[in-house]
């Protein structure tokens, strides 16, 4: 195996598969492209969103240590939501991302409640966040998989 190889396969914390290993593999593992999605109930402007995205996107970066030219964000205001009986103010975002460590879950909670405090004036116990840690083999990028 490769020393490029090895590093890969370590950086995941496995094994390399040797499918995955037998590829010449430019990509860097850690930069595996995190996804956010923002969903909210709130109608916002262009100027709002543009506002958003961009803090967001900066947040997922450092928040992961990934680069941000692999960081994909998506808004999608004005979503018809209701919450404990209530279509008060609230958001529900996804965050996708190959190596995504349980242990970063909290920190990266109070973060992004935050992010949505600070943009849409929404407080945290409105505010849901989904994690998911998804397996390189399942995330596919360049008409190929990680």
């Amino acid at each position: 195996m490769s020393r490029e190889r090895a590093t890969i396969a370590a950086a995941f914390g496995e094994a390399c598969n040797p499918a995955f290993c037998a590829r010449d593999v430019t990509l860097n593992p850690l930069s595996a492209m995190p996804y956010l999605k923002i969903q909210t109930n709130l109608p916002l402007t262009k100027a709002a969103q543009r506002a958003i995205l961009k803090h967001a996107s900066e947040l997922v970066s450092s928040e992961l240590g990934k680069p941000e030219d692999y960081v994909m964000i998506a808004l999608q205001p004005d979503t018809p939501m209701l919450f404990a009986g209530s279509d008060d103010p609230v958001a529900f975002l996804e965050l996708k991302s190959i190596g995504l460590d349980p242990r970063q879950t909290k920190a990266l909670c109070r973060a992004l409640c935050g992010l949505v405090e600070q943009h849409l004036g929404i407080p945290g116990e409105r505010v849901f966040v989904k994690f998911i840690d998804v397996a390189r083999s399942m995330w596919g990028w360049k008409g190929d998989t990680f």
